[in-house]
Order: structure tokens, then sequence, then C-alpha cells
């Protein structure tokens, strides 16, 4: 991250901590220190995921709130994703999945996405139109993340039907 995004998501963070009548000592708990939470929020340094997390649960936050706060109260890309594919699977929209599907990945957040779109279709039409390279990115994606967010339990989610029975029962573990 590069310096300003970590200063501006540090003053954001002690602009909600101070609204909400929280002080640096308040949010402090075990594997969160008070000098952690103070340099995070002068752009000294990044708190780590877990940090992050039990910094915005010590202001009383999920952190799907504080984020949604941090973008200006606008949804984040995999939350519109994930409402218009449960829009899609709940009317049997077959045509509007197809129209999601990016016809030339850029990255790999994007092929990932496409799985998940081809996973709601298949769920719908029984067609898998899902390779099995595609299974192998999403199995190997998910087995290489340390700590999940928001994308990675919708990819799961979305996902569960095609993958490996194996990865399934090892990641239920993981998260569970």
């Amino acid at each position: 991250m590069d310096k300003q995004k970590l200063t501006d998501l540090g003053e954001f963070y002690a602009t909600q901590r101070i609204s909400r009548g929280y002080t640096q000592d308040h949010v402090a708990t075990k594997g969160l220190s008070k000098s952690q939470v103070s340099n995070f929020e002068n752009g000294k340094h990044m708190l780590s995921a877990s940090s992050l997390l039990l910094a915005i649960r010590g202001i009383n936050m999920s952190a799907n709130e504080f984020f949604y706060a941090l973008n200006n109260y606008h949804a984040s890309t995999i939350q519109v994703l994930t409402a218009r594919l449960i829009k899609i699977q709940e009317s049997e929209d077959v045509a509007g999945a197809c129209r999601l599907l990016i016809k030339t990945p850029k990255s790999s957040h994007d092929a990932l996405q496409n799985v998940m779109i081809k996973s709601v279709i298949k769920e719908m039409t029984g067609q898998n139109l899902v390779t099995l390279r595609e299974v192998n990115r999403v199995g190997n994606y998910l087995t290489s993340i340390d700590e999940w967010t928001e994308f990675e339990l919708a990819i799961f989610g979305f996902c569960i039907e095609i993958l490996d029975v194996g990865d399934v029962y090892w990641l239920a573990k993981e998260i569970g």
C-alpha cells in the first residue's frame, strides 16, 4: 500500500474511532497494542489483516460496515456482483449471467469472477462451462490465502459445487 493510501486509511479509522467515542486505549486488546493503533492512525505502519479486524471490532463496527463507510457508502464491486448473482439465481436469468462474463479476463480476479458466474450458470442449467483448469485455479487460490476477505467467501460460496470434495472439506475446516 502506498504511503498516501496508508495515511488516508489510518486517518479514516481515527475519525471513525473518535466519532464513536473510543480512545486508542479502548481499542487496544490482546493482539493489538495502543502504539500499533497510533502508528496506523498516523500513517507510519499498516496493520496486518487480523490486527485491522481487531481494530475495527474495537470501535464496534463490522468489517463490512467499515469498508462500506470507507467507500463513501457505496457497495464494493464484490458486494455488487454477489447481489447481482443472487438476483440472477432467484429469477433464473441465464442470459443475465452470461452477460456478466468477462470475454477476456485481464487479471486473476476477473478469471475467478468468471468461474463464480459459470458456477451460477451450471446451477441454473446443469450445463458445465467450468474447465478443469478453472476448478484448479479456484482450489489453488482459496487454499493459498491465509486471511479470507469477502471476495474469497463469495468465491467459496458460489463455487462450492464445482470444487473437489477434498478441497471443500479442507477449506471448510480452515474457515470453521
